[in-house]
């Protein structure tokens, strides 16, 4: 059971970094301005890859401070923040946990389809390059490199801009830039 806990948070480790997650080295959603979730906390279904376990970490009686937690007991840890984008469309932010001093935010997009919640990613791979094309009108950069991470290469792709052009960017992604799903949460 642990093992497969261990797997799934590696999992979505690898994920964020694999999968086209933007990264910033400022947070671009400060706290105290996170919003709510609904129903977001829980423990997702992770297949042979482990669950999936995410806390609510709300603070605040009056004035809210919406906050999530996602953990496992590898040491990989992320708190999240979100913005709403549209109806049932999320940006998520997700910076590591660990203190370490990184420095490092992962974006990345929660769509709510037929009940259910499903991490998405934008599609960078586009032919008409169309995340670039608007990024540049927004002035914002994509930095594309190659890094390795685990021994594995992998794609990293920074956003760099103002914070304000660099949301303005990530709200484009409601209806001009392609969302792919990226990992269907089940609840448990």
């Amino acid at each position: 059971m642990i093992a497969q806990m261990l797997r799934g948070v590696a999992m979505l480790a690898a994920l964020l970094f694999l999968a086209g997650c933007y990264e910033t080295d400022n947070p671009l959603i400060e706290d105290g301005d996170g919003v709510e979730i609904p129903n977001f906390a829980g423990t997702y279904k992770g297949g042979d890859e482990g669950d999936l376990v995410i806390e609510d970490r709300t603070e605040g009686l009056i004035s809210k401070d919406y906050k999530y937690h996602l953990r496992g007991s590898d040491g990989v840890e992320y708190d999240i923040l979100a913005n709403v984008l549209a109806d049932d469309l999320w940006h998520l932010q997700m910076a590591r946990a660990l203190g370490d001093g990184s420095g490092t935010y992962l974006h990345m997009f929660l769509v709510k389809q037929d009940g259910m919640y499903i991490f998405e990613v934008p599609d960078l791979m586009d032919e008409n390059k169309t995340a670039e094309k608007v990024a540049q009108e927004l002035g914002v950069a994509i930095q594309t490199e190659r890094v390795k991470r685990g021994g594995k290469d992998e794609m990293r792709y920074r956003l760099d801009g103002s914070p304000d052009a660099a949301r303005a960017f990530l709200k484009a992604h409601v209806d001009r830039i392609k969302l792919n799903p990226l990992l269907p949460l089940m609840r448990k």
